[in-house]
């Protein structure tokens, strides 16, 4: 709910626990007009994505989507520019509060990379009206639970979302934010509200003005970052003790100072006059022993050295990814990506057909033969992933009866690597195995022929067994000789 002049309000709703559901009513006061200074910053995007890029960036990130209902107005050509040049202006007021940290975008490999103009917006008509997303108290959850749907719920990535609508909003209402300290996907979810009945100048009351180019850097800057900062965990509103100054009622913002930007009433227009937790008492960088945003694994540690993953898949290798965004390589490729300095990483490696069992090679050679391979980032890491063929039968002679015993041999289409294989030699009951072996490529089994068999029919099994589980093998029979 807004009120016009110097006094305005945020509503703060909340669910059960730290993960509550924060809304927030961002409105800024009317005032003086003054010059923007905000540099603008052109979307540099070559095509226009609905779905999530391959990432170029490594690391936890926030991910941005442009969102219409399925009866608004595709303005994404000139919101695009808006939206880069807003949070390039929050990253850049981020780092005047604390030159060691700033979120972590998600970004595209285009032209202008690593610039915030590289931002990776995915573009989304969501699959109802105008009307269904404008439910009073609905909007939030009916957006992020169509994203979500749509595959915008990566576990470690948090979603900055602009819904862009022709229809009216809630009044005072300019964005909404999930707060969670912890997770992203579903539970990572910001979103800035644009409509024609919130949009605000300078002079104004309201939330801002995306598209005018001389307004960006203002208000609808602030929602973002706020809402940012609540999916990042601003305020604590668990622990016990907690914020010093957490406003009566609507615990998750800051009432010390009416420029923090946690602050629950805007009292400018303007992002780079707003302050990152006045005081440093609150929610970032404090002393206090509860959550503090400055240690969120979604921020960049620009005080903090980084390394490259230098990662090349030899043969056999049809992709290796990260848990983390940062590594997606395919086809036998080389993909060198960098991190912050003691991240801890997983890859993965899946082979293509007719090869299994992975060999890892460089940082990741303790791995051996798993699937996976487990890395800390605490230094330059080279890294190589093969496979082998998958092991199979080139040939299998007759087993054959040499005086009292049995031989059988089976041929393997290559030399088993080291603890790859395991010989099975089964046989009619009676026979007994007196030696079974892999040499090279030929696996044999030996059996001692009683007396008592000699004459009849006996059968049996010769197969191998690999550390992935397979198995192969041939049935045998034979008629002894007495």
């Amino acid at each position: 709910m807004i009120e016009t002049g110097s006094r305005m309000k945020r509503q703060t709703r909340y669910a059960a626990g730290f993960a509550a559901a924060v809304v927030v009513a961002a409105a800024a006061s009317a005032g003086a007009a003054r010059a923007a200074t905000a540099p603008p910053v052109t979307w540099c995007g070559t095509d226009v994505a609905t779905t999530d890029r391959p990432d170029a960036v490594s690391g936890r990130q926030v991910h941005v989507i442009y969102a219409i209902p399925s009866d608004g107005v595709d303005r994404f050509a000139l919101l695009g520019t808006g939206i880069s040049t807003d949070l390039a202006a929050g990253a850049a007021w981020w780092q005047r509060q604390d030159f060691t940290r700033v979120p972590r975008f998600d970004l595209a490999a285009f032209s202008c990379f690593p610039s915030l103009g590289a931002l990776d917006i995915s573009s989304v008509r969501l699959p109802h009206d105008a009307n269904y997303y404008s439910a009073a108290g609905g909007t939030f959850g009916r957006i992020s639970d169509d994203l979500v749907a749509a595959g915008f719920s990566n576990p470690n990535k948090k979603y900055l979302v602009y819904y862009d609508t022709p229809a009216p909003l809630a009044a005072g209402t300019c964005g909404e934010g999930h707060e969670d300290a912890t997770n992203g996907g579903a539970s990572g979810y910001a979103e800035v509200f644009i409509a024609p009945n919130l949009e605000s100048s300078p002079v104004e009351s309201g939330c801002g003005e995306i598209a005018t180019p001389e307004d960006r850097g203002g208000y609808s800057a602030i929602v973002a970052v706020h809402e940012l900062l609540h999916t990042f965990g601003a305020l604590d509103t668990t622990s016990s003790p907690g914020p010093p100054h957490a406003c009566p009622g609507t615990p998750a913002h800051a009432c010390d100072d009416p420029l923090d930007i946690m602050q629950p009433a805007g009292q400018t227009y303007w992002l780079d006059e707003t302050l990152l937790d006045s005081g440093h008492d609150d929610y970032y960088a404090h002393s206090g022993t509860w959550w503090d945003v400055q240690d969120s694994t979604w921020l960049r540690h620009l005080n903090e050295q980084t390394f490259t993953l230098d990662l090349t898949e030899g043969e056999g290798a049809a992709a290796t990814t990260s848990d983390l965004p940062g590594v997606d390589c395919r086809g036998a490729a080389q993909c060198v990506s960098t991190w912050d300095a003691n991240t801890a990483v997983t890859l993965s490696a899946a082979p293509v057909a007719g090869y299994a069992r992975p060999e890892w090679g460089g940082a990741c050679a303790s791995a051996g033969s798993s699937p996976t391979c487990d890395l800390t980032l605490s230094a330059n890491a080279t890294v190589t992933i093969s496979f082998a063929r998958k092991l199979a039968i080139a040939s299998f002679a007759v087993p054959r009866q040499s005086g009292t015993r049995i031989q059988a041999k089976l041929r393997l289409s290559r030399v088993p690597l080291a603890g790859e294989a395991n010989l099975v030699c089964r046989a009619t009951k009676g026979l007994k195995l007196i030696s079974h072996a892999i040499a090279g490529t030929v696996a044999t089994c030996v059996w001692s022929i009683p007396n008592r068999l000699r004459g009849r029919r006996v059968s049996g099994n010769v197969a191998v067994a690999t550390d992935s589980g397979a198995s192969i093998g041939r049935a045998w029979s034979l008629k002894l000789r007495r």
